[in-house]
């Protein structure tokens, strides 16, 4: 189905008008400019068009319209970046033109972030409240949101204002598909296409409902009659091509494609797309399509390249080295320079990096900003821990190409490599700005925000990646973990459902089924689903802990304990068992038994790191503080560097008030790993709160200094602590404010932000945050800040 563009994607179409202000020559020589741009669109020659508005630009910068022209131009594009900032300034220019305004609020909201794209309708309205665009926007916000109730009410209004528009009939459709009336949803289409008939957005969305609805003949009519229509339109006819194949009519599929392409020799990617059809039936037939796309056009690359592909692809190794060497011989340039990039590749798989390297390295001296070269060098440097030079490789590739989607996921995954979890969080999220399909990205993003439970957001994310691959298993089972936070029962059995119509991953599918019995208090049948988990899967933990939670609340204590035993039994390397059993008997204060269950575990392996941190616990519970040292310190024997286990040998030290051998632990962690986070906030905690002098408020500074755009409050906290500490309050006052905006209800944010604003001699303000800060603390038992509070408040 052809994609639609960012405006037909949110079902809000912008308004393309004409601003021009300004007087004098500069202002004349641009509305020339502007002019002379717009004929070069009608003439569907946009880079000539999009020269003029910079020649515009440059004659009168401050005239909107250039800009504006410009962000429309990006659109077609597909250059979300670019056309934000044009819009940008647009808005900047002329805080009135709603056109620009509605236009940023819509790719807030393609973005995700339905909060900042309220904000740009709520400026819009304000002044002019009739403005249909912002209705729309607004309503799709809603439907964001799933307020379908509110976004009904506001495309309504949308529609009395303007009772034919695409954008609002669109979107009315959309929402009364999504609230199960995909019948009334077809009649508005249809009857709006009646009197439209061209308005090829309404027909995408009616194909879309169809789709859903599983009506291909109805699908096929539609096509059939677009075809008629639009002969020279690829997308009808691929989009017709694939509904044949889904069907298994691959015949008919071929037979479409073939037609359009005799007909349409120039349209290559029409080719590359029957290429891509017929290769998994007929290879042998694909190559000698290509084999004659190349003879029809001898110096295109791309034919070349996707037969060298489809050769790797059979099993021609060789075959296509020999092609990539002829390639390389004829010694043109930019396609010897392809060629031996993709030969560098083939040694990479064959796992010769020096070879790669020489070839890349050849390449680099002719074009030292060759895209494909450095991205391959990047690889090579993050493979070998060279992370600094992957770094500079991938920065002079966005600097170049700021939307190469490769290079984006290249450095997210360098910075992860380095520690760096923010920098490669805000990668992949600029990666799914690029690409919303991007499944790499959309995994890493969407566990983060679980993290956040922003479930809303996370969902979205995840349903784009999968309209670019619909049976993706991580995907799938991610969503289905979203699902199952969110209480969608039948949300979860449709992707069950898809694992098994797709004939993989049955485990997963049996171990949801289970979820979704537990979700519903069926846990009986979740207890069965678990256990069959485990007979084929015994190391699916999470099936392990599901049995247990719902044994328990079944009161089937003795009954999980004995098939817990004899789960060890034929599995002893499973020590998820050993942990639950453990915890079992610490409930009930049975601690010989708790503490005997893990020497077992840890008998069969003493590198069983898990165990030792267990173990701990058992005597922490009994106030055993030696011992549970002792365990600790046993684990750091067979593990001397494990950050895990120093950390939280350092905490129970913190706990125990013996803060000095905490910090040196702190210290040890931070040298291995400068940028754990953790550690680092609870140093700068000790160095300010125990340890507090000059010297070391210095300290705690510099480590604290990349917490000043962190997004967790903690650390953000210990940022603005730090500086409370120096006196700089006014950097220190916004980061408290932002920590309290985002965790309002802990003690001691209240309490530092309190004791700010004391120093600040604000007192009312001073003793609104002391008293919430003690009225929490006392909440939370925490009496050191409660007392602490009381002790800063002063009587009104």
């Amino acid at each position: 189905m052809k994609k639609l563009n960012i405006i037909q994607y949110l079902i809000i179409a912008g308004l393309s008008i004409t601003w021009l202000t300004g007087c004098g020559s500069a202002s004349d020589s641009a509305e020339k400019f502007i002019k002379s741009g717009k004929e070069f669109i009608a003439k569907g020659e946009p880079e000539k068009a999009r020269l003029q508005f910079k020649n515009a630009i440059q004659v009168e910068p401050k005239v909107a319209e250039s800009y504006y022209q410009l962000a429309l131009l990006d659109e077609k594009a597909k250059k979300w970046k670019s056309m934000f900032a044009h819009l940008s300034k647009v808005e900047q220019l002329d805080p009135k033109h709603f056109d620009a305004i509605n236009k940023i609020g819509q790719l807030y909201l393609l973005s995700g972030d339905a909060t900042l794209a309220k904000k740009q309708v709520d400026k819009v309205l304000k002044d002019d409240p009739d403005n249909l665009m912002a209705w729309v926007l607004k309503s799709s916000i809603e439907l964001k949101n799933e307020e379908y109730e509110s976004a009904m009410q506001d495309v309504d209004y949308a529609l009395s204002l303007s009772p034919t528009s695409v954008e609002a009939t669109s979107l009315k459709a959309i929402l009364l598909n999504k609230t199960g009336q995909p019948n009334q949803a077809l009649n508005i289409l249809t009857s709006l296409l009646k009197e439209k008939p061209n308005e090829l957005p309404l027909t995408t969305i009616k194909l879309s409902i169809l789709e859903e609805q599983k009506d291909y003949v109805a699908m096929e009519a539609i096509y059939n009659r677009l075809k008629t229509k639009h002969t020279s339109e690829a997308w009808v006819f691929v989009s017709l091509a694939k509904l044949y194949n889904l069907q298994g009519q691959y015949a008919k599929a071929k037979e479409v494609l073939e037609g359009f392409v005799n007909a349409n020799p120039e349209q290559k990617e029409t080719k590359m797309l029957l290429v891509s059809l017929v290769q998994p039936s007929e290879p042998e037939k694909a190559l000698a399509l290509l084999e004659s796309y190349i003879q029809y056009d001898l110096n295109d690359f791309d034919f070349r390249s996707a037969k060298i592909q489809l050769l790797i692809k059979t099993g021609q190794q060789q075959s296509a080295i020999s092609e990539l060497e002829k390639i390389v011989a004829l010694d043109d340039g930019a396609n010897s320079n392809k060629a031996n990039i993709m030969l560098a590749g083939l040694d990479m798989q064959n796992k010769d990096q020096e070879a790669a390297s020489k070839k890349l390295d050849a390449v680099l001296s002719q074009v030292p900003d060759d895209e494909g070269a450095l991205l391959m060098k990047a690889k090579i440097d993050v493979l070998n821990s060279d992370i600094d030079s992957a770094v500079t490789r991938l920065r002079m590739v966005l600097r170049n190409n700021p939307e190469s989607e490769q290079a984006l996921i290249l450095l997210a995954q360098a910075y992860m490599s380095s520690g760096s979890t923010e920098l490669a969080e805000d990668n992949f999220r600029q990666a799914l700005t690029v690409n919303p399909g991007n499944t790499v990205a959309a995994l890493f993003v969407a566990k983060g925000l679980i993290k956040e439970n922003d479930l809303n957001r996370t969902e979205n994310i995840l349903t784009n990646a999968l309209k670019k691959t619909p049976n993706n298993a991580p995907i799938l089972q991610t969503l289905a973990q979203v699902k199952l936070l969110k209480k969608d029962w039948l949300g979860t059995q449709s992707i069950v459902d898809t694992l098994l119509q797709n004939d993989q991953n049955s485990v997963v599918a049996s171990y949801l089924s289970a979820r979704i019995s537990q979700g519903q208090e069926r846990y009986a049948e979740a207890i069965d689903e678990y256990k069959k988990v485990l007979e084929t899967r015994p190391e699916v933990s999470r099936a392990l802990q599901g049995l247990a939670f719902c044994s328990m609340r079944l009161n089937q204590k003795s009954e999980l304990l004995a098939y817990l035993k004899e789960f060890t039994t034929k599995n002893p390397r499973q020590f998820t068992s050993y942990v639950i059993q453990s915890n079992l008997w610490a409930n009930d204060k049975s601690y010989p038994q708790a503490i005997e269950v893990l020497q077992e575990g840890l008998t069969i392996e003493p590198k069983w790191l898990s165990g030792y941190s267990a173990l701990a616990f058992v005597y922490s519970k009994q106030g055993r503080f030696e011992q549970a040292v002792s365990a600790y310190l046993n684990g750091l024997k067979v593990a001397p560097d494990n950050d895990r286990l120093t950390m939280q040998l350092a905490s129970l030290y913190e706990k125990n008030e013996n803060f000095f051998e905490a910090k040196q632990l702190y210290e040890q962690v931070l040298k291995r790993d400068k940028n754990n986070e953790l550690v680092i906030n609870n140093l700068a905690s000790l160095l300010t709160d125990q340890f507090r002098s000059a010297k070391n408020l210095e300290r705690a500074k510099e480590i604290t200094q990349s917490f000043e755009s962190a997004t967790q409050p903690y650390f953000l906290d210990s940022f603005a602590w730090v500086r409370v500490q120096l006196g700089e309050l006014d950097t220190a006052q916004p980061a408290l404010e932002r920590v309290i905006s985002l965790a309002p209800n802990v003690a001691v944010f209240n309490y530092h932000l309190g004791v700010l604003h004391k120093k600040l001699n604000n007192q009312e303000l001073a003793n609104k945050y002391l008293t919430a800060a003690k009225q929490l603390a006392d909440e939370q038992a925490d009496e050191s800040t409660a007392k602490k509070a009381k002790d800063l408040l002063v009587p009104t």
